[in-house]
C-alpha cells in the first residue's frame, strides 16, 4: 500500500493546481517512500526476500525518493511563477 501511496499522492498533488500544494503532496509521497524502505528491511530480516533483491529494490526506492525531493525543491523555487 505504501508504494501505491507514492503514486497516488503525486497524482493528487498535481491535480491541486498550485505548486505549493503539489510540493506538499510530493513531501507526503516521499514519506511513503520511507515506509517502503522500512518494509524492505522487514522483508529482508524475516527472510521473505534475499539480500540481492533487497539491494536492487532499495536502490530503486532510494532513486524515487531523491527524485521526489529534487522535484519538490524545484516547485518551491517556482511557487507563484505559474501565473
Amino acid at each position: 500500500r505504501a508504494s501505491y501511496s507514492i503514486m497516488l499522492n503525486v497524482a493528487e498533488g498535481f491535480e491541486r493546481g498550485s505548486n505549493k500544494e503539489f510540493a506538499n503532496f510530493l513531501n507526503i509521497a516521499k514519506g511513503s517512500a520511507g515506509e517502503v524502505r522500512s518494509i524492505l528491511y522487514i522483508l529482508r530480516d524475516n527472510k521473505y526476500i534475499e539480500e540481492k533483491e533487497f539491494t536492487e529494490l532499495y536502490s530503486k526506492i532510494e532513486f524515487v525518493s531523491i527524485n521526489l525531493s529534487n522535484f519538490r525543491k524545484f516547485l518551491i523555487i517556482h511557487i507563484d511563477r505559474k501565473k
